[in-house]
């Protein structure tokens, strides 16, 4: 049996235990039925590392930042004294915005009258507009010649602004109705 056990371990083969005791009695010529069922007792855990990385990056807040050109400026007047109505149309000549800035928005606008309120207004009229903005949303004043309009507005996205104004004020005393809006784009 010794001679047996030597010859196998000379030639190499690595037998497990029981494989061991299998080959053993095998060589010797015995024979054993293992009706031995092995059970796993061992509680595996999964400890597998997630080392997946979120690529997406963060854009933060939207800038609206830049000069803003184009678009429409329109006010409709009326003078109710003298039954007088007209509308001063034309164009957003430039708008700056910048968000750092003090005003935040800054520009100016041109309109013409083409009906009754041309005896008074001549040509091209020429409006300021400042501003302020919170997020998507803008307020300010449009200046057109001795008018002030207080607007309201908002960026309905990241290259466009719009803005509406409505109220009453005075003229040389007399009432003055106003309603106008503007929109630009860069």
């Amino acid at each position: 049996m010794r001679s047996s056990v030597l010859l196998l371990l000379l030639s190499g083969c690595l037998i497990n235990e029981s494989g061991y005791q299998h080959e053993l009695d095998r060589i010797n010529g015995e024979s054993d039925t293992d009706t031995d069922t092995d059970t796993d007792t061992d509680t595996d855990t999964d400890t597998d590392t997630d080392t997946d990385t979120d690529t997406d990056t963060d854009t933060g807040a939207l800038s609206y930042d830049g000069t803003y050109t184009g678009g429409t400026f329109e006010v409709d007047i009326e003078v109710p004294a003298f039954g007088m109505t007209d509308t001063c149309s034309g164009t957003v000549e430039w708008l700056t915005v910048e968000e750092a800035a003090s005003p935040q928005l800054d520009g100016e606008l041109t309109c013409a009258f083409a009906g009754a309120l041309t005896a008074f207004f001549k040509g091209d009229q020429h409006a300021t507009i400042e501003g302020s903005m919170s997020g998507s949303s803008a307020s300010g004043d449009v200046l057109l010649g001795t008018f002030t309009f207080p607007w309201t507005g908002s960026f309905p996205s990241e290259t466009e602004l719009e803005g509406a104004f409505s109220g009453t004020t005075t003229y040389a005393t007399y009432k003055v109705n106003y309603d106008g809006f503007f929109d630009t784009s860069r």
